[in-house]
């Protein structure tokens, strides 16, 4: 999981697995017409095709302002 400060906010995103880089990587490959010893560049597009895709999904936003506490009554 990684995150990111916005301002006031925290956005998270989730990494992708392995395998949905992989089957993403794979696909590479063949549209590529599946060209020898370029496993790893597959490999590296896919997962930055992933992880840009995490990034402009609607994040999970935790709100870090401070809320007003009210004082204890005695």
């Amino acid at each position: 999981m990684a995150q990111r400060h916005n301002g006031s906010n925290i956005q998270v995103f989730v990494r992708p697995t392995d395998d949905q880089i992989a089957e993403l990587a794979h696909l590479i490959w063949h549209y590529e017409n599946q060209p020898e010893g370029k496993a790893m560049d597959h490999w590296l597009a896919a997962e930055q095709t992933l992880m840009r895709e995490a990034e402009n999904q609607t994040p999970l936003v935790a709100r870090t302002r401070k809320r007003k506490r009210s004082r204890p009554t005695t």
